[in-house]
């Protein structure tokens, strides 16, 4: 990624973040599908703007999060939410991702796990339906 993309995301922060933390959503259960569905149309981001997003920038920052694979049963959702955590490590990422191997094959690792999810997101999204609110909003 050259500087110019980079300063790009910066520039673009507050509107690609809430697509970040929207998207990361999407490792707990119950997935808020309809809240994630909700959030990517907001965002104006086209669907191939959004997978990419996805899976080069969201992904590989929650590959190995323990909370996020396996939160606990009983405990608030929004305790697993660390959206200044999230944020950082997807900006790191982002920094490294021209040439580290690793963050591209655990996006492509989390996106598997994530990818019936992310396929309804996108069947949703394409078809105008969803977007109910998370029933923390």
């Amino acid at each position: 990624m050259s500087e110019q993309d980079y300063q790009e995301i910066l520039q673009d922060l507050p509107r690609r973040r809430k697509v970040w933390v929207a998207i990361s959503d999407l490792g707990y259960d119950p997935p808020w599908i309809d809240s994630v569905v909700r959030s990517c149309r907001e965002s104006g981001y086209s669907w191939e703007e959004l997978d990419h997003i996805a899976r080069y920038e969201v992904a590989p920052a929650t590959w190995f999060s323990w909370d996020y694979l396996f939160p606990k049963a009983g405990v608030s959702f929004d305790m697993f939410v660390d959206e200044g955590w999230l944020v950082e490590r997807i900006l790191k990422l982002v920094r490294w991702r021209h040439h580290a191997l690793w963050v591209k094959l655990m996006g492509r690792w989390m996106m598997s796990i994530m990818n019936e999810k992310w396929r309804e997101v996108e069947r949703r999204f394409k078809a105008g339906e969803g977007g109910e609110p998370h029933p923390g909003d």
